[in-house]
């Protein structure tokens, strides 16, 4: 049985970005290099509270990897309210967004450790690992 009343911790683990913006059919950078790809949270803090905005670090790759940069609230929120995830390629002059997802987690997700999200065709997958917060 899930305990509502524990923290849980969202971490975006890992993501499949397109070779191109789909908006365009460009590069993702100018110079044809991988995207410098960051995932910003917006993570409910409480039922009538403002969300809590984090970042994870920024990778170049089409496949970026993180293991930093989540939040953490309570099962009860995270039940009860949605969680924003705003891909990002950062650029020197512009900031492309690769897309923006929201998510209600359920509780065999919370249970499983796990969601799989895409946003097709820019987010082939966003793997987010969800974990007892220490």
């Amino acid at each position: 049985m899930l305990d509502v009343s524990s923290l849980v911790a969202i971490q975006p683990s890992q993501a499949t970005i397109s070779a191109q913006d789909p908006n365009d059919n460009l590069d993702w950078d100018v110079d044809g290099s991988a995207p410098d790809v960051v995932v910003e949270l917006r993570c409910p803090t409480s039922v009538a509270g403002e969300p809590l905005v984090t970042r994870t670090p920024e990778i170049s790759s089409w496949t970026p990897q993180w293991s930093t940069g989540g939040c953490s609230t309570s099962a009860e929120v995270l039940l009860a309210q949605p969680i924003e995830f705003k891909v990002l390629d950062i650029d020197t002059l512009l900031d492309d967004e690769i897309g923006t997802i929201k998510h209600q987690l359920t509780q065999d997700e919370l249970k499983a450790g796990m969601v799989s999200l895409s946003l097709p065709p820019a987010i082939t997958s966003l793997t987010v690992t969800l974990s007892r917060a220490r």
